[in-house]
């Protein structure tokens, strides 16, 4: 699992690489009630859990790091298009169905992803698509938590991609 360091040079080489990608910000729903409830051990625990179910639910060379105490960005180098990133969010969300449990007790989390598509010779800086993702992560926290939302600047809006709950997308401002 890579580190805030590791994406930030990895996001640089994609802009340099040009091919376009994908980039998921990730937040924990939940996660301080864990941590409040069920102590720090149970939070670590929840936080190797989840790393370990990101990294299956993408392909061995997309990096996935956690940045901050209960969030992770995910690259995804060559994706390109909404329908395949929804079907990432599909994959992260169907591994993230089965509950985690510390020392038998459950430890009840979500997650809300913010996600942009970044075109092939893009010429918007690293810390600008870091706060795209991050304005589509907190559309999906307004819109209730549990979902993927993709940054659209065409339109200024999130559209839907995918749900911890498998409804339907919907677009949403």
């Amino acid at each position: 699992l890579g580190n805030r360091r590791a994406m930030e040079a990895a996001l640089q080489r994609l802009m340099r690489g040009g091919e376009g990608f994908a980039l998921l910000h990730i937040d924990l729903d939940y996660f301080k009630q864990v941590n409040d409830t069920l102590g720090h051990s149970a939070g670590d625990h929840v936080l190797a859990e989840v790393a370990a179910r990101l990294r299956r639910s993408v392909r061995a060379g997309d990096l996935v790091a956690r940045v901050g105490g209960d969030e992770f960005v995910i690259l995804l180098a060559g994706v390109l298009d909404s329908a395949a990133l929804e079907r990432i969010g599909a994959t992260i969300y169907d591994h993230m169905r089965l509950p985690i449990t510390h020392e038998g007790r459950p430890c009840p989390i979500g997650l809300s992803i913010g996600a942009v598509l970044v075109g092939p010779g893009s010429d918007q800086g690293e810390a600008a698509l870091v706060s795209l993702a991050d304005l589509a992560l907190y559309a999906s926290k307004r819109a209730g938590r549990g979902r993927m939302m993709l940054w659209n600047p065409d339109q200024d809006i999130s559209q839907e991609l995918a749900r911890a709950d498998g409804a339907e997308r919907r677009v949403r401002s």
